[in-house]
Formats: structure tokens, sequence, C-alpha cells
């Protein structure tokens, strides 16, 4: 009986289609395997900057040719292997991918370079040039999985009165549960804040992106009772700010910590840089606008984190930052359940 259950667990693994609306159960992609989950996860965000990838024939382009008005250049075949690099190099377990075009990318990678091992998680969202948050989930975990969108939510600039999406691309969160098992092993959402492109009503997105961030810690007190304060619930992703020193990001700081302020290695300021800009200030700009924010009062351990950079040094002006594969670095997490 117990091969025969392993044997159907085993092929009951499907990939995610849509989702539906947060205030419902949602659509579910589960896999179903009978052994115990593993108690560490490596957790991976990483912004690559516009992966559309020019697909024909399982060819690549070298050329930076114009696709159309959003995805104007698509990777070269030089930037979509480093890209690959950074995220097998890193090998985790779930990857929180933003600026994503389509699945076809992430089917892409993963059948050319990472080997199949991944299921890929592509949701669509509010962004109007088509990047979204995509997740890459190991194949063979036997866990269970459920996706929650919360791109319907709705705000209202209490400025203008114009009602937005509160969310710019969305908010998806991943909850992973040990099979037959309601209480999750953890909640892991899914971030992408608004872009600093503000305009004459909202300077440089700034609030707009402090509701985004007030709605996230409402979202993270709200998993924390329909599950317990104890189960961890994770915010992985790019939030377009400094993530501690910014007043926009207070709401999330009050309910949440900083993966690297919990792991047992502590880093350096420099070795926390994930994102350079050169915009205003020749001498360039260097914080943490990407992170794994984790809940407070959660049964986890942070073994290690850290950022994974694809060049040997932070860049000093635009022309060595544009030889990195993105303007952001990536970010990983060891947990331990």
């Amino acid at each position: 009986m117990y091969r025969w259950g392993l044997l159907l667990g085993m092929v009951w693994c499907s990939l995610a289609f849509g989702f539906s609306d947060a205030h419902t159960k949602g659509d579910y992609c589960k896999r179903a395997l009978s052994e115990a989950p593993p108690k560490t996860f490596r957790i991976v965000t990483f912004n690559t900057k516009d992966l559309h990838i020019n697909i024909e024939n399982n060819k690549i382009s070298n050329s930076r040719n114009r696709v159309d008005k959003f995805h104007r250049y698509p990777k070269t075949l030089d930037q979509v292997e480093r890209l690959a690099d950074v995220i097998k190099s890193t090998d985790p377990d779930i990857a929180v991918l933003q600026e994503v075009d389509s699945a076809n990318e992430l089917h892409f990678l993963n059948s050319n370079y990472f080997n199949n091992r991944y299921d890929v998680y592509f949701m669509d969202g509010n962004d109007t040039r088509g990047f979204e948050i995509a997740f890459l989930v190991r194949r063979g975990m036997p866990i269970n999985l459920e996706i929650e969108t919360h791109k319907h939510m709705r705000w209202v600039d209490p400025n203008t009165n114009h009602e937005l999406p509160m969310f710019s691309r969305d908010a998806p969160a991943l909850i992973v549960r040990k099979n037959g098992e309601e209480r999750p092993l953890f909640v892991l959402m899914g971030h992408h804040a608004k872009s600093k492109a503000g305009n004459k009503d909202d300077f440089e997105g700034i609030r707009m992106r402090t509701a985004q961030h007030e709605a996230l810690a409402e979202l993270v007190t709200k998993y924390q009772n329909k599950f317990g304060a104890d189960v961890p619930i994770m915010i992985a992703g790019d939030y377009n700010t400094d993530i501690h020193d910014a007043p926009e990001t207070q709401s999330i700081r009050q309910v949440m910590t900083d993966a690297f302020d919990m792991a047992q290695k502590k880093l350096r300021d420099d070795d926390r840089v994930t994102h350079t800009t050169f915009a205003q200030d020749r001498r360039g700009k260097y914080a943490q606008l990407d992170g794994i924010m984790i809940s407070k009062g959660s049964r986890i351990k942070v073994l290690r984190s850290g950022v994974r950079r694809d060049v040997s040094k932070l860049a000093r002006s635009f022309k060595e930052r544009d030889k990195q594969i993105s303007d952001h670095f990536l970010v990983y997490a060891d947990i331990e359940l």
C-alpha cells in the first residue's frame, strides 16, 4: 500500500494555471508525496530586470533587436547564460523572481539550464508592461502548494481620490504545507513595490509605495491570525526603497525582521547592498532594496543569508553597472523550521 500511495503521490504533480481572488479559496497545485518534508529550505529572491528572451526554435538571438513597445530589448545569449548561472549556482528550493515576461522564459531556463529541476508558477498581475512575479519550486519535495493572489485589492489615493490597484504587480502568497496537514509549514509572499517613477501627484511614488507596505503588513497579520502567530510568514522581493531606513517600509519593520538580521553570521553594510544607482549622484547610491522579511515570533531559524552577485565588486559608474545582468542582486536565505 505504501508503494502504491507513493506512486500515486508522485503522479499527482501539476502546474499552476490561474489564481482566484484572495477572498476565495484560490486555485491549487498539489504534490502529494508520502515522505517527510525537508526541515531546511533555501529561499531566493531576484529582480531579473526585464526578463524577456527572444525564443525561436530553442535559439536565442545575440542581438538586442526591438520586439515591441514594452519588450524592446530581449536578453542576449550571454545575459541569459549569466542570469541562469546566478540562479543555478545558488541552488534554491524556492525562488521568487520579479520582472518576468511570461512562463515561457522560465520554462526555457528550466529545460536548457536547470535540468528541469523546477516547477514553474507564473501569474498575470497588474503590471502594464507585462513583467510579473513568478516562482520556481524544486520538484520532488513532499509538499502541497496553494497560491493566493491579491492583485484585485484596490487603493484610493487620499490626495487625488483616484482608485488604483493596490499592488503594482501582485503580492502572490505561496502557502506551503506538509501533505495531509492544514497548518502550513510557512507562507511565502512575492513582492515588487511601486517603482520610484512617480508623477506630480505622488513624487517618486512614495505615497503609493507606503500604502503597499501597509497593506502587506496587514496581510501578514491576516495570515498569522488564520494559521497561528508562530507560522512563518515571509515576504521576498524588491521593495524599491531602502528596507531599513525608508519611512515607506516602517509598517513592514513593525511586524517582520530582515533575514540578514536573523542569520547566525552577520553581514557588513557593503555585503548587504542589493542595488546601485547613479541617477542623482555620480558617486552612486548603494542600498538594500531587496530582501526576505520574516514575521516576528515565527518558529524558524535563519542558518545563513547573503547576496549573490554576478560581478566581483560594486559598480562605481553607470558604465560599470551596465556590465551586470540586472541593476539588482540576488538575495538568499537558508531557513530551518
